[in-house]
């Protein structure tokens, strides 16, 4: 449920960061000999966002993650 802004700042606020989204990518598969590749990529587009937080009455906000690539080679003996 969306509540309404409590000031015109909150709503300018709420209206650069509705439309955040990030993607992320991941592919798997079996290889010859017993052994599996996977591939991950997060953020594809590299865009640039804030990570807001709240924990115990502390507040703050950081800088999301940047463009990311993972890779692994899981091998069975």
């Amino acid at each position: 449920m969306l509540l309404p802004p409590a000031s015109a700042q909150d709503a300018a606020d709420s209206a650069l960061t509705l439309g955040t989204a990030t993607i992320h990518a991941s592919a798997a598969g079996p290889l010859p000999a017993r052994s599996v590749f996977s591939s991950q990529v997060e953020n594809l587009t590299d865009r640039q966002f804030d990570h807001a937080w709240y924990d115990s009455g502390s507040s703050g906000d950081s800088p999301g993650d940047g463009r990311s690539a993972y890779a692994s080679l899981n091998l069975r003996f």
